[in-house]
């Protein structure tokens, strides 16, 4: 085999493993790890913040606003993924 029949041949193989792979799309591990641990630690923050002034706001439901923003959270991370 001459250098131009190999080329071509390695050519022919990468354009068929990409349309194999047409449908395979990149999921970033690590960013995820790290939005979850953002969206953790703002719940903690908000949770410690907010419990005294909920409780008095909301007669006795101290995690009014935690429970809220984990609704909005886990809505906007699912329509994420």
């Amino acid at each position: 085999m001459d250098q131009r029949q190999r080329l071509k041949r390695k050519r022919m193989i990468r354009q068929k493993k990409m349309a194999g792979n047409a449908e395979y799309a990149y999921f970033d591990y690590g960013l995820v790890a790290v939005l979850i641990f953002l969206i953790c630690f703002g719940l903690i923050m908000l949770y410690s913040t907010s419990y005294y002034s909920a409780q008095i706001d909301y007669k006795g439901d101290g995690a009014f606003y935690f429970r809220r923003q984990l609704l909005f959270s886990g809505g906007a991370f699912w329509s994420c993924m």
